[in-house]
Protein backbone atom coordinates (compact mmCIF):
# COMPACT_ATOMS: atom_id res chain seq x y z
CA UNK A 1 0.00 0.00 0.00
CA UNK A 2 1.05 3.61 -0.55
CA UNK A 3 0.41 6.98 1.10
CA UNK A 4 0.83 10.34 -0.58
CA UNK A 5 3.11 11.96 1.96
CA UNK A 6 6.56 13.53 1.68
CA UNK A 7 8.89 13.51 4.62
CA UNK A 8 12.57 14.06 5.34
CA UNK A 9 13.90 11.36 7.65
CA UNK A 10 17.40 11.79 9.14
CA UNK A 11 18.66 13.65 6.11
CA UNK A 12 17.02 11.43 3.47
CA UNK A 13 14.20 12.83 1.34
CA UNK A 14 11.57 10.10 1.21
CA UNK A 15 10.00 9.43 -2.16
CA UNK A 16 6.33 10.11 -2.86
CA UNK A 17 4.49 7.92 -2.28
CA UNK A 18 6.00 5.97 0.61
CA UNK A 19 4.74 2.44 1.20
CA UNK A 20 3.30 0.60 4.16
CA UNK A 21 2.02 -2.84 5.06
CA UNK A 22 3.08 -5.82 7.15
CA UNK A 23 6.75 -6.54 7.79
CA UNK A 24 6.82 -9.67 5.62
CA UNK A 25 5.70 -7.70 2.54
CA UNK A 26 8.58 -5.23 2.51
CA UNK A 27 9.90 -4.70 -1.08
CA UNK A 28 13.10 -6.62 -1.77
CA UNK A 29 14.94 -4.09 -3.98
CA UNK A 30 14.56 -0.59 -2.55
CA UNK A 31 16.01 2.57 -4.02
CA UNK A 32 17.66 5.34 -2.02
CA UNK A 33 14.89 7.46 -0.50
CA UNK A 34 12.32 4.64 -0.43
CA UNK A 35 10.46 4.25 2.86
CA UNK A 36 8.26 1.48 4.19
CA UNK A 37 6.27 1.42 7.42
CA UNK A 38 5.46 -2.02 8.84
CA UNK A 39 2.46 -1.49 11.07
CA UNK A 40 2.52 -5.00 12.54
CA UNK A 41 6.04 -4.55 13.98
CA UNK A 42 5.92 -0.73 14.23
CA UNK A 43 9.13 -0.35 12.23
CA UNK A 44 9.91 2.45 9.79
CA UNK A 45 12.32 1.20 7.12
CA UNK A 46 14.33 3.74 5.13
CA UNK A 47 16.70 3.08 2.23
CA UNK A 48 19.83 5.23 2.65
CA UNK A 49 21.70 3.24 -0.01
CA UNK A 50 20.10 1.45 -2.97
CA UNK A 51 19.29 -2.19 -2.22
CA UNK A 52 19.60 -1.87 1.58
CA UNK A 53 16.97 -1.18 4.23
CA UNK A 54 17.63 0.20 7.71
CA UNK A 55 14.92 0.60 10.30
CA UNK A 56 14.05 2.30 13.56
CA UNK A 57 11.34 1.02 15.94
CA UNK A 58 8.73 3.66 16.76
CA UNK A 59 8.44 4.82 20.37
CA UNK A 60 5.19 5.83 22.05
CA UNK A 61 6.19 9.47 21.50
CA UNK A 62 6.57 8.84 17.77
CA UNK A 63 3.19 7.13 17.62
CA UNK A 64 1.49 10.10 19.23
CA UNK A 65 2.61 12.20 16.26
CA UNK A 66 2.36 9.63 13.44
CA UNK A 67 -0.02 6.73 13.02
CA UNK A 68 -1.22 4.42 10.26
CA UNK A 69 -4.26 2.33 11.04
CA UNK A 70 -4.64 -1.27 9.86
CA UNK A 71 -7.10 0.15 7.30
CA UNK A 72 -4.32 2.28 5.81
CA UNK A 73 -5.50 5.64 7.20
CA UNK A 74 -2.53 7.96 7.82
CA UNK A 75 -2.84 10.33 10.80
CA UNK A 76 -0.52 13.17 11.80
CA UNK A 77 -1.94 13.96 15.21
CA UNK A 78 0.29 16.99 15.81
CA UNK A 79 -0.32 18.68 12.44
CA UNK A 80 -0.92 22.42 12.80
CA UNK A 81 -4.65 23.19 13.02
CA UNK A 82 -6.80 25.72 14.87
CA UNK A 83 -10.41 26.94 15.18
CA UNK A 84 -11.35 30.24 16.82
CA UNK A 85 -14.67 32.07 17.04
CA UNK A 86 -16.50 35.01 18.60
CA UNK A 87 -18.27 34.28 21.89
CA UNK A 88 -19.63 37.84 22.06
CA UNK A 89 -20.78 40.29 19.39
CA UNK A 90 -18.28 42.74 17.92
CA UNK A 91 -19.19 46.25 16.79
CA UNK A 92 -17.82 47.40 13.42
CA UNK A 93 -17.45 51.10 12.56
CA UNK A 94 -18.42 52.32 9.10
CA UNK A 95 -15.81 52.42 6.33
CA UNK A 96 -12.96 51.24 8.52
CA UNK A 97 -10.87 48.10 8.18
CA UNK A 98 -11.33 46.38 11.54
CA UNK A 99 -9.48 43.35 12.92
CA UNK A 100 -11.84 40.57 13.96
CA UNK A 101 -11.33 40.08 17.68
CA UNK A 102 -11.49 36.31 18.02
CA UNK A 103 -11.92 35.57 21.72
CA UNK A 104 -12.48 31.81 22.04
CA UNK A 105 -10.39 28.82 20.93
CA UNK A 106 -12.16 25.59 20.04
CA UNK A 107 -8.82 23.88 19.36
CA UNK A 108 -5.21 24.90 18.68
CA UNK A 109 -3.03 21.84 18.18
CA UNK A 110 0.36 23.61 18.21
CA UNK A 111 -0.51 26.62 20.42
CA UNK A 112 0.00 29.05 17.54
CA UNK A 113 -2.99 31.35 18.22
CA UNK A 114 -2.60 34.58 20.21
CA UNK A 115 -6.05 35.57 21.49
CA UNK A 116 -4.72 38.85 22.90
CA UNK A 117 -3.58 39.94 19.44
CA UNK A 118 -6.24 37.90 17.56
CA UNK A 119 -3.53 36.41 15.33
CA UNK A 120 -2.07 33.11 14.15
CA UNK A 121 1.68 32.54 13.80
CA UNK A 122 2.85 29.19 12.36
CA UNK A 123 5.74 27.29 13.88
CA UNK A 124 6.57 25.66 10.53
CA UNK A 125 6.60 26.92 6.95
CA UNK A 126 4.20 25.32 4.47
CA UNK A 127 0.86 25.53 2.69
CA UNK A 128 -2.15 26.26 4.91
CA UNK A 129 -5.88 26.18 4.16
CA UNK A 130 -7.70 29.17 5.71
CA UNK A 131 -11.48 29.45 6.16
CA UNK A 132 -12.88 32.76 7.48
CA UNK A 133 -16.66 33.11 7.93
CA UNK A 134 -18.77 35.93 9.43
CA UNK A 135 -22.46 36.23 10.19
CA UNK A 136 -24.27 39.60 10.31
CA UNK A 137 -27.33 41.49 9.12
CA UNK A 138 -26.37 43.56 6.08
CA UNK A 139 -28.06 46.93 5.66
CA UNK A 140 -29.53 47.99 2.32
CA UNK A 141 -26.74 49.48 0.23
CA UNK A 142 -23.94 47.91 2.24
CA UNK A 143 -20.65 47.01 0.64
CA UNK A 144 -18.91 44.37 2.78
CA UNK A 145 -15.29 43.28 2.40
CA UNK A 146 -13.29 40.55 4.13
CA UNK A 147 -9.53 40.13 4.12
CA UNK A 148 -6.85 37.80 5.45
CA UNK A 149 -3.53 39.55 5.97
CA UNK A 150 -0.03 38.12 6.44
CA UNK A 151 2.41 40.54 8.07
CA UNK A 152 -0.18 43.27 7.35
CA UNK A 153 -0.23 42.47 3.63
CA UNK A 154 -3.56 41.44 2.13
CA UNK A 155 -3.38 37.91 0.67
CA UNK A 156 -7.05 36.84 0.50
CA UNK A 157 -9.97 39.17 -0.31
CA UNK A 158 -13.78 39.04 -0.62
CA UNK A 159 -16.31 41.76 -1.50
CA UNK A 160 -20.10 41.80 -1.90
CA UNK A 161 -22.86 44.39 -2.21
CA UNK A 162 -26.36 44.11 -0.72
CA UNK A 163 -29.39 45.94 -2.08
CA UNK A 164 -31.73 45.04 0.81
CA UNK A 165 -31.51 44.30 4.52
CA UNK A 166 -30.62 40.64 4.85
CA UNK A 167 -28.96 38.22 7.30
CA UNK A 168 -25.90 36.74 5.61
CA UNK A 169 -23.00 34.34 6.21
CA UNK A 170 -20.01 35.52 4.21
CA UNK A 171 -17.08 33.17 3.49
CA UNK A 172 -13.46 33.81 2.57
CA UNK A 173 -11.57 30.60 1.85
CA UNK A 174 -8.18 29.92 0.27
CA UNK A 175 -4.64 28.56 0.43
CA UNK A 176 -1.73 30.48 1.96
CA UNK A 177 2.00 29.88 1.67
CA UNK A 178 3.27 30.77 5.12
CA UNK A 179 6.70 30.97 6.70
CA UNK A 180 7.71 30.33 10.28
CA UNK A 181 6.62 33.17 12.57
CA UNK A 182 4.52 34.99 9.96
CA UNK A 183 1.71 36.90 11.65
CA UNK A 184 -1.74 36.26 10.17
CA UNK A 185 -4.99 38.03 11.03
CA UNK A 186 -8.47 38.70 9.62
CA UNK A 187 -10.23 42.00 8.94
CA UNK A 188 -13.65 43.26 7.85
CA UNK A 189 -14.82 46.56 6.33
CA UNK A 190 -18.48 47.61 6.00
CA UNK A 191 -19.86 50.79 4.45
CA UNK A 192 -22.22 51.35 7.42
CA UNK A 193 -21.90 50.61 11.13
CA UNK A 194 -22.77 47.02 11.93
CA UNK A 195 -22.24 44.13 14.33
CA UNK A 196 -20.61 40.74 13.88
CA UNK A 197 -22.87 38.19 15.53
CA UNK A 198 -21.31 35.64 17.86
CA UNK A 199 -22.15 32.17 16.64
CA UNK A 200 -19.41 29.55 16.94
CA UNK A 201 -20.58 27.80 13.78
CA UNK A 202 -21.09 30.90 11.61
CA UNK A 203 -18.55 33.51 12.80
CA UNK A 204 -15.24 31.69 12.96
CA UNK A 205 -11.74 31.33 11.53
CA UNK A 206 -9.97 28.01 11.12
CA UNK A 207 -6.75 26.92 9.46
CA UNK A 208 -5.05 23.58 8.74
CA UNK A 209 -1.56 22.84 7.45
CA UNK A 210 -1.96 20.78 4.29
CA UNK A 211 1.62 20.58 2.99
Amino acid sequence: MRANEHRNYRGVDLHIPFQYGVDSDIPKSPRRGDAYFAYDTMRLYVCHRSGTWSYTPFTSKDLNAFNISVDGIVNFNKQSSFYVYLSSNQSISANTWTKVQWDTVKWDIQNEVDLNAHTFSPKQSGIYRSTFLVYLVANAGDSIRLAVKVNDEQVLYYRNYFATNVAVSLPLDGLLRLHTDDIVHTEIRISSSNTLLSYSSTTFWCMNKVS
